[in-house]
């Protein structure tokens, strides 16, 4: 890894090294902000409690003092819609056509529909709705929404508390009208906190936001928004989500980010408002009727321990318990997921503070020297491939990095060059990792503790450098958009081709045919097919066609029920579940292209390509872990030593099973 000019060699390992020790510093403090950070709030839809009541024949309050004994902390609040007053019996919707048939069919509704009859055309107004409603609070509250959002489509100039509305039934029974305040007063009397879950509106407009937020001020202390259905308050328009973002602001308020929900609209409030996001759990109506209560339990403890998660939103089982009483089978898988949050070292609780504003990212300065460390890393990788023997090069290559430095600082296209710093950071460090630390030379007979203790050695060295990067990524990816997943890393795929590239290029030609590779890539083009070579390509090739598509979410699968047992069973053994692909795949490929480099026992050596670039699987695993920023470091830590304990395990036992046969086979021979 020497370069020609021995004070070059100084300066860019001085550039890598400062790199590493401003890295690790950010690192130590997002550990300390990770191990602070043990309140988690678990929360119940008001709606779903009152349907497990109806199915159980419980009353609400002995149902709501038993969730509060439990330790549920919050309730979360759903807007009304006039469809919950018509099943509540507040109000009664009639078509102008069915007022006409009612008439036709005797005494029924008989005086209010005389009274309608004599106030408005129903040979014009046949396809419109009346609301009969019977409370004046409850008159006045949809009187001023459906005003606020449906315009002139809506006359209360009839006599009595009766509305007329021009729209489509499914449209107007579903429109939001604020948060109940009865509703409010019958949770917080039993201790929960209330969390208002506000809808989108089709026709949004500034009357329409002041009386949706209006009725939050009828919560005592209210502290967190968690936005209901697909989208946020004010999409699609951005002018109206700034709206949103400032009242959020102004209100002092967290606002709850849904993991996989995809809410439209989400990422603008959240961008403006990053210090206010807070991360939530929560499985959708669909997954609930595929899973029993325990895998509930595992994911929703899963997301606390290894995703970030400060939210679960918990959802009842109404379709299937086993024959057991439906709210006995509830109520034990709430204490189930409560239990193991404790045995977690997590703490049940209202968040009314998020913790990540408490957490000091990286600064500028720092950004700065942790993309030299990037670059002097660049110049290393590239020196072992390509001699740097020019001055005058490498000088040139360091101005198109400023210059691009310089560019995103004054267009403040910060989190673009983060991502860029941490996309090369990725790619390149497994990749120097093997090439720079696979041996040169073997001795000519070692013994087998040399062999063994070369091996871990080597072992240990690579995935040394590999968490050298982890650092780098830490360092670059520690902005709180990057942390709660309002951004994420794009590069996962890139990396894993990138680094599998180098390698596989690297040790195909060996050093001494880098320089001369487009002729080695001619000749190999040109030369007879072989059967060895061609199966290793098509190997490989389905190799990262699987591994492609199992990583991202292009494709939905069902895991085979072998692998989901294996990784269950892993993951309650070992607290965390390491990744099958780094002590499967991995690293016992690293060990045998390791061992058998200098021997033609079982392949030729030529094949050293074909083994370590599918080792380098290991080490991009392990770079990935820590670019699953929500994840805590501890566990991303945890998870990598795993991976390579049990890589050396089931390597050592594969190598076994060789020596077993390679045995068995000479006996027979």
């Amino acid at each position: 890894m020497q370069f020609k000019n021995k004070y070059l060699t100084y300066f860019i390992y001085f550039l890598l090294v400062v790199a590493i020790l401003v890295a690790g510093n950010i690192t130590l403090r997002r550990y300390q902000f990770e191990n602070q950070n043990h309140k988690i709030e678990v929360i119940l839809s008001y709606q779903e409690l009152n349907k497990l009541a109806l199915l159980s024949g419980q009353e609400k309050p002995e149902l709501f003092s038993t969730l509060k004994k439990l330790g549920i902390t919050s309730i979360a609040l759903e807007e009304n819609t006039i469809a919950d007053y018509e099943n509540n019996g507040e109000l009664t919707i009639l078509k102008g056509s069915e007022i006409v048939n009612k008439q036709r069919i005797g005494k029924a509704y008989r005086f209010i529909l005389t009274h309608l009859s004599a106030n408005i055309n129903l040979k014009r107004d046949k396809n419109k709705y009346y609301l009969v409603i019977d409370r004046q609070s409850t008159y006045d509250r949809l009187k001023n929404f459906l005003q606020a959002e449906l315009f002139g489509n809506i006359q209360q100039n009839i006599k009595w508390n009766i509305l007329e509305v021009s729209d489509t039934l499914e449209d107007f029974q579903q429109i939001g009208l604020g948060i109940s305040e009865d509703a409010i007063k019958e949770i917080e009397s039993f201790g929960f906190t209330v969390i208002p879950r506000l809808k989108n509106a089709n026709r949004f407009n500034d009357s329409l936001l002041e009386l949706k937020f209006l009725t939050l001020s009828k919560i005592k202390n209210p502290h967190t928004l968690i936005f209901a259905e697909d989208s946020v308050l004010g999409y699609p328009l951005s002018q109206n989500l700034q709206k949103t973002a400032q009242k959020i602001k102004n209100l002092n308020l967290n606002f709850g980010y849904i993991e996989f929900a995809h809410q439209k609209g989400f990422s603008h409030l959240a961008l403006e408002l990053p210090s206010s996001v807070l991360r939530v759990f929560s499985l959708s109506e669909k997954q609930m009727t595929n899973i029993s209560a325990k895998q509930a339990t595992e994911k929703y403890l899963r997301a606390a321990k290894e995703r970030g998660s400060r939210i679960l939103f918990l959802h009842p089982f109404f379709n299937h318990y086993t024959g057991q009483n439906i709210l006995e089978y509830n109520l034990e898988y709430f204490q189930s997921v409560l239990q193991g949050l404790k045995e977690l070292g997590l703490s049940p609780t209202s968040i009314t503070k998020p913790a990540i504003q408490n957490y000091q990212p990286a600064n500028q300065v720092e950004i700065l020297l942790l993309s030299l460390g990037v670059f002097a890393a660049l110049l290393i990788l590239t020196n072992l491939f390509i001699p740097l023997t020019s001055l005058l090069k490498i000088a040139l290559a360091f101005g198109l990095f400023l210059t691009g430095l310089i560019f995103c600082w004054v267009f403040q296209y910060f989190s673009f060059w983060h991502n860029i710093m941490a996309l090369i950071t990725a790619s390149i460090f497994p990749a120097l990792a093997i090439i720079s630390q696979f041996p040169k030379t073997f001795p000519p007979t070692p013994t087998l503790s040399k062999k063994i203790s070369g091996l871990l050695f080597y072992l240990l060295k690579i995935t040394g450098i590999t968490l050298l990067g982890s650092l780098l990524i830490t360092g670059l990816l520690s902005k709180p958009v990057f942390l709660l997943s309002i951004k994420s890393f794009s590069g996962v795929k890139i990396s894993f081709l990138s680094s599998l590239i180098l390698v596989a290029l690297y040790f195909y030609l060996t050093p001494a045919r880098i320089s001369s590779f487009l002729y080695v890539f001619k000749r190999l083009f040109f030369a007879p097919a072989r059967t060895g070579p061609l199966t290793a390509a098509f190997f490989l090739f389905m190799f990262i066609l699987i591994y492609i598509i199992r990583s991202g979410n292009y494709i939905n699968f069902e895991i085979p029920y072998f692998e989901e047992w294996l990784r269950s069973s892993l993951e309650r053994i070992l607290l965390v579940r390491p990744r099958t692909k780094e002590f499967l795949i991995g690293y016992p490929f690293l060990i045998f292209g390791f061992l058998y480099a200098q021997k033609n026992i079982f392949v030729s050596k030529n094949w050293l390509w074909f083994f370590n670039s599918i080792g380098t699987v290991a080490l991009v695993s392990l770079i990935n872990s820590f670019c699953h920023l929500h994840t805590p470091l501890l566990i991303s830590f945890y998870r990598s030593f795993l991976g390579l304990v049990l890589g050396i395990f089931i390597g050592t036992l594969l190598l076994g099973f060789f020596y077993a046969l390679k045995h068995f086979s000479k006996k027979s021979h």
